[in-house]
């Protein structure tokens, strides 16, 4: 409302103004005879401020386009200085990118190359010590030292272990395969030794010490090379068991073999038991090895001529008890109870002797019960 009443108030001065300036011009009748004049004169002077008024407006058009333009110059030359900037540090990036790169692949090859380079030093010394190993039980085979020479097997074959993987390399290979064969070397050195101390009848003829020393030797180079030796000194001490009972046919007096192997175990336990480990458990593989030989032996007579009931019963309680103290000698029974399976303390089987000999009799336990049957008839 206020603004509406000063802009009547202008108007109203502006025309006061007017009717003023126009008296002025005019002041009495006859000065408006020139009137037409006047007005054309206004006219041009009118022509003449619209024309520099136009004048005045293009120039500041002109001043104000050319404004922008340097505007625009200027933001479009920092948009471009803002571009080159990113695009050396995208450039500097990828650099650094390349050279971080390089760098891990660098580290990585170094630490390729340490590590190859640690392995290589670690088998060339464990060759070096394979080889002084080889040598030294060389040394130990020929002058007799087996406890050593079982020390050495011990270490060659420790050592060789360590370098399962290498065979492909052809020093390696070849000094395995010459490690192997000293190894073998040395077990078949020290069984001459353990068998060229018994003479032909199993009796012992050599130094006991020193044949115990090779068996040292031989557990060091397996159980096989064990195995081996036990088993031909059982068929050794064995020999004349068969030639003494091979045309035994009396059943009934199967006591005196297993008398004879009493006699047998006695002596190894005087005379022997020196010479082998007490973990090798000769004594034991002795007694089954005879067992064995028993069960065919008696198989074969008792299949030639079928025993009578009292010769079967007989024999039949002194095979049991036989089993039944062969058992408790060895402590089978306990072994089996401490190791699960029958399994001992060197990894073997331990099963009882139970059913060992006594299964050749089985067949005719028939005989036993025909003669019962009738004996039971006969009372009735």
């Amino acid at each position: 409302m206020i603004q509406r009443q000063t802009v009547e108030t202008r108007q109203a001065d502006v025309g006061d103004v007017a009717d003023g300036h126009i008296d002025s011009m005019f002041p009495t009748a006859q000065s408006l005879e020139g009137i037409e004049v006047v007005a054309d004169n206004m006219r041009r002077r009118l022509a003449e401020l619209s024309q520099s008024m136009r004048t005045l407006l293009l120039a500041q058009a002109s001043s104000g386009d050319v404004s922008e333009q340097q505007s625009i110059s200027a933001t479009l030359g920092a948009i471009s200085s803002l571009y080159q900037r990113i695009s050396t540090m995208r450039s500097k990036a990828r650099t650094s990118e390349r050279t971080v790169l390089d760098i891990t692949q660098d580290i990585k090859a170094l630490d390729s190359a340490k590590r190859n380079v640690t392995q290589t030093t670690t088998v060339m010394r464990r060759l070096q010590l394979v080889m002084g190993s080889t040598r030294a039980l060389q040394t130990a085979v020929q002058q007799g030292a087996w406890e050593a020479a079982g020390r050495e097997v011990l270490a060659v074959s420790g050592l060789s272990d360590g370098l399962r993987g290498f065979e492909r390399v052809g020093p390696v290979a070849s000094m395995l395969r010459r490690a192997q064969e000293l190894q073998a070397a040395a077990g078949r050195a020290a069984a001459d030794v353990v068998a060229r101390g018994f003479d032909a009848h199993g009796q012992l003829t050599g130094d006991s010490t020193e044949m115990h020393a090779a068996c040292t030797c031989i557990q060091s180079c397996g159980t096989a090379a064990q195995h081996r030796v036990t088993s031909e000194y059982c068929a050794l001490q064995l020999r004349a068991y068969s030639a003494i009972f091979q045309a035994e046919d009396d059943v009934a007096q199967v006591s005196r073999r297993y008398a004879w192997l009493r006699r047998v175990l006695r002596n190894h336990t005087d005379e022997h038991a020196g010479v082998f480990p007490q973990a090798w458990r000769v004594a034991e593989h002795l007694a089954r090895a005879f067992g064995e030989m028993t069960r065919d032996q008696l198989a074969n007579c008792m299949a030639s001529r079928p025993p009578d009931a009292q010769a079967l019963v007989a024999g039949l309680g002194d095979t049991l008890a036989f089993e039944a103290q062969c058992d408790k000698r060895f402590g089978i029974a306990a072994a089996n109870d401490e190791h699960e399976g029958g399994v001992g303390e060197d990894g073997a089987q331990r099963g009882s002797f139970a059913g060992l000999v006594a299964c050749a009799f089985e067949p005719y336990l028939g005989v036993f019960v025909a003669a019962e049957s009738r004996a039971f008839e006969q009372a009735v």
